[in-house]
């Protein structure tokens, strides 16, 4: 499908500046109608569907598995302060207990 577009269609509404540099991409038919489609849907051209792709389209190529993994180990780690944590708590309850006592019995 070949389109005209008028001047205004180089502009991106997400950008001030004029679009000014060309780039030919080769897709496979499924892939052209799909953006097609998209273009379609969101009223804009297929080239403003590629540019906002580019602008905010890094979060598609994270490693996700990875990131998961750090999620995880992040929270096992916070457990585990948190755990560390209560139970220096403790220990520092009984200490003062012990102390409180032995104070009681004039033992230094």
């Amino acid at each position: 499908m070949h389109m005209c577009y008028d001047l205004f269609m180089a502009n991106s509404a997400a950008s001030p500046e004029r679009a000014t540099h060309r780039t030919v991409i080769l897709l496979h038919k499924s892939d052209k109608a799909k953006l097609e489609r998209l273009a379609l849907k969101e009223k804009i051209s297929s080239a403003e569907v590629v540019r906002r792709l580019i602008r905010h389209g890094g979060d598609l190529f994270k490693n996700k598995p990875e990131e998961e993994v750090i999620e995880t180990a992040l929270k096992m780690i916070s457990t585990s302060v948190s755990d560390t944590n209560a139970s220096l708590t403790r220990t520092m309850e009984k200490l003062d207990h012990l102390h409180d006592e032995l104070a009681k019995r004039d033992i230094r």
